[in-house]
């Protein structure tokens, strides 16, 4: 303000803010909201979180303004403002749920380092716990960590393996889903087999609770239920067939092939159903050839052809 030659009022207006607030600011009789902070900033010509560094070290422990200050600072990519905005109430319990909730948020916006860097804290405070926000932590630490390092995902898994019976049984089967496919993707045959018949078994128990207590609210998942329980049975069957044991591969197949038992029928169930049904086709054949029945041979050229995606898969298996 001096060196522009700008007084309150004129300065409050080039922000866009009220100049008592200003005013009372700068006399450190108020604190400055980050919404504020940001029209002063812009009003300044600076960059987006120019002072952010500087205001965190400034924040009292007050979720009022601590928390549109992570979201914004997630917003900006200001990573280690979180980390410091995050350590001045982590140790208040009161707080614990209030900061999962705003990693969820960024989460399902996709802003997953953000949301990694809360996530991690709120483990760490409540790592002598057995509550389900713990588990529910640990399972997005887990799907927010994976890359491409095979070595990583191992010890990801490892880690998260401990926590995966303290989650919802809703949420469970998600988390099965992605620990046998990340184990999958490991070649860990034995483990990834352990866990996809958890998930059918889960899936099948929540199934059963949901028909036989039909004035109850049902206990689901993100996705219907009969989608876990044909997942898992495709597992299996991948499982087998990896094992070279192609008989309990088909018997896998079958169970996913046949869904007379199924009652959803809307438009996203069907298409779920004849996915698997289509999984299913080129499955029984690739089965059937590797078991040695040359017979199918035709139909299977017939049906990869028309099938770019089959047809990398044939050639390794041939």
């Amino acid at each position: 303000m001096e060196k522009e030659k700008l007084s309150i009022s004129s300065f409050a207006i080039k922000a866009g803010i009220n100049s008592g607030t200003l005013s009372r600011f700068i006399n450190g009789n108020q604190p400055l909201s980050v919404s504020s902070l940001d029209l002063i900033t812009k009003a300044m010509k600076l960059e987006e979180g120019y002072f952010y560094s500087l205001y965190v070290n400034e924040l009292t422990p007050n979720w009022r303004r601590l928390g549109p200050f992570i979201m914004r600072c997630a917003e900006l990519g200001k990573l280690y403002c979180i980390d410091q905005a995050v350590d001045l109430i982590i140790d208040n319990p009161a707080y614990s749920s209030l900061l999962f909730d705003s990693a969820e948020a960024l989460f399902h916006k996709g802003n997953r380092e953000a949301a990694l860097i809360i996530y991690k804290k709120v483990a760490e405070s409540e790592k002598h716990q057995h509550a389900e926000r713990l588990g529910l932590c640990q399972y997005r630490i887990f799907t927010c960590s994976l890359n491409s390092d095979q070595e990583h995902n191992l010890n990801c898994t490892i880690q998260f393996e401990a926590y995966i019976k303290r989650l919802p049984e809703g949420v469970q089967l998600d988390a099965l889903k992605d620990l046998t496919n990340t184990l999958l993707s490991l070649n860990k045959w034995n483990k990834a087999k352990y866990y996809a018949q958890e998930m059918g078994r889960i899936s099948r128990m929540l199934q059963k609770h949901n028909t036989n207590r039909p004035h109850r609210k049902p206990i689901e998942p993100a996705k219907p239920l009969f989608g876990y329980i044909l997942y898992s049975d495709l597992l299996l069957g991948s499982i087998a067939a990896d094992n070279d044991d192609y008989d309990q591969a088909l018997y896998y197949l079958s169970c996913y092939e046949d869904q007379t038992w199924i009652v959803e029928s809307d438009e996203s169930s069907e298409r779920t159903k004849e996915q698997f049904r289509e999984w299913a086709r080129g499955n029984r054949y690739l089965y059937e050839l590797m078991k040695g029945n040359i017979e199918v041979l035709e139909p299977y050229i017939e049906y990869i052809s028309s099938r770019k995606n089959e047809i990398l898969r044939a050639l390794f298996n041939s």
